[in-house]
């Protein structure tokens, strides 16, 4: 991950955008790390589920968890598929074995490789969460740029974009397992975000206080964890 930001680092001369707004906007994203390191998530994420796929490898399709049997599965490939995954020797990446694309695309084919990658590519969305078009197109459409009815479309769509890609994805998800009845990945879901969110919304009331030149506040009291849950976003803002 270092290596990573390091890369994406040098990269902060760039510019990914036209016009003066959009120049500011660049140039924060760039000189307060968000860019590099977004990127740097994007690189680590690939890295480790490439590694994690290997290690799968020695096991065949009716070995497996019988949740990682449901995520394949999930991902449209059979059990034929697998067992052609499983027969292609990884990339050894710095003495590191890594089921990767190019290993697949020489080994197997060019169709596994993409049907593999699109696979790594949805999952990583999950996992880092960027601004989708599906996400900022849900409020707006296709706003016309100039007009005062543009311009406010698409102002909200800057601010309601990444909350909703958030809730259309991870909630998504956690929707799409509650139709098909698969309890335990509901509740994986729920207690994941209400417990890592209420955590993170706990963080973020205390350094508030602590910016503000007041003590933290007592975290034995239940109200307490009430407006963290609402801070992280459950509620609204708190």
């Amino acid at each position: 991950a270092r290596a990573a930001l390091e890369i994406q680092a040098r990269q902060l001369g760039r510019l990914n955008t036209s016009g003066w707004t959009g120049f500011i906007v660049d140039r924060t994203h760039a000189y307060s790390l968000m860019s590099p390191m977004t990127q740097a998530q994007k690189i680590g994420f690939g890295t480790d589920f490439m590694y994690w796929m290997a290690g799968l490898q020695k096991s065949a399709f009716k070995e497996l968890h019988p949740q990682e049997q449901a995520f394949l599965q999930r991902n449209r490939f059979t059990p034929g598929e697998w067992e052609a995954l499983r027969k292609v020797q990884p990339e050894m990446v710095r003495g590191v074995p890594q089921l990767s694309r190019r290993s697949i695309a020489e080994q197997a084919g060019e169709d596994l490789a993409e049907k593999y990658m699109l696979m790594l590519l949805h999952q990583r969305r999950r996992a880092i969460l960027e601004p989708t078009t599906r996400g900022q197109t849900w409020w707006v459409g296709n706003p016309t740029p100039g007009t005062l009815r543009g311009e406010a479309a698409l102002s909200i769509r800057m601010l309601k974009s990444f909350p909703t890609t958030y809730t259309m994805t991870i909630l998504g998800d956690a929707y799409h397992a509650w139709m098909q009845r698969r309890w335990m990945d509901v509740g994986t879901y729920a207690i994941t975000i209400a417990f890592t969110g209420a955590l993170f919304g706990a963080l973020a009331i205390q350094l508030k206080n602590i910016f503000s030149g007041r003590d933290p506040e007592d975290m034995t009291e239940p109200r307490f964890w009430g407006r963290a849950f609402a801070q992280s976003g459950g509620f609204g803002i708190a």
